[in-house]
């Protein structure tokens, strides 16, 4: 069967690669796409029924367990030709009741020569995903930078207003500090002392109060030089 399907994808002048020491899968290539193909008996699975050996031995030892399946050889043969890039671009041809291997070759010589079409598709596919994965990500990434920016300006205005209204109050609390002094009677000493504290709380007012040095609040506004 293979000297037959070989044969045919010479003559149609498909090419051959098969490495010293010829331990691993015979190449077809086509239209530079290289195919593997193998042929190989189809195996049959089934539960396994444990021998009395094996149930005696499982009381014996309580970790052990027998073998989950039994694989009998079927006597069917069984190609496969499939990509060497994407092993799941594949076909299978099966010995079977109504058609054996040897009149399935055709079809197989078919395939031989249609892979390589969906290989090429698959990787311009892949390519065009690969495209649309990374302009993804970049939006992501720059929505990302747009919502720190944005979240770092709302942090730094409410920092601004909130060192305005602590200016504000500030200078409250100084007027109201000098006419509560005023309306009773104190010392010198005293009064000379309340004075000291309404003087501190404006200046420290007008250091808190971002209103009083405009080029430093817009500095505070600005993206920080390491942005650029």
């Amino acid at each position: 069967m293979l000297d037959a399907l070989f044969t045919a994808l010479e003559d149609s002048h498909f090419a051959f690669e098969w490495s010293k020491p010829y331990d691993k899968s015979l190449t077809i290539v086509v239209e530079q796409e290289k195919i593997n193909v193998m042929i190989t008996e189809a195996i049959k699975r089934s539960d396994h029924k444990p021998t009395q050996e094996e149930v005696l031995r499982q009381k014996r030892e309580i970790y052990w367990r027998p073998r989950q399946w039994d694989y009998a050889a079927t006597s069917e043969l069984k190609i496969t030709i499939e990509s060497c890039e994407f092993s799941f671009i594949q076909r299978t041809w099966t010995d079977g009741k109504r058609r054996k291997l040897e009149q399935l070759l055709g079809e197989v010589f078919v395939a031989c020569k249609l892979i390589p079409a969906s290989v090429k598709k698959e990787r311009v596919e892949r390519a065009e995903a690969e495209v649309r994965r990374r302009e993804k990500e970049k939006r992501r990434a720059e929505e990302a930078v747009k919502k720190a920016e944005y979240n770092r300006k709302a942090e730094a205005v409410q920092k601004l207003a909130n060192a305005w209204q602590e200016g504000r109050l500030l200078r409250e609390f100084a007027n109201g500090l000098r006419s509560a002094a005023a309306a009773v009677d104190l010392p010198e000493e005293k009064k000379q002392e309340i004075s000291t504290i309404v003087e501190w709380s404006l200046h420290h007012a007008d250091y808190v109060d971002p209103l009083t040095d405009l080029d430093w609040t817009i500095a505070q506004f600005r993206p920080p030089r390491w942005m650029f």
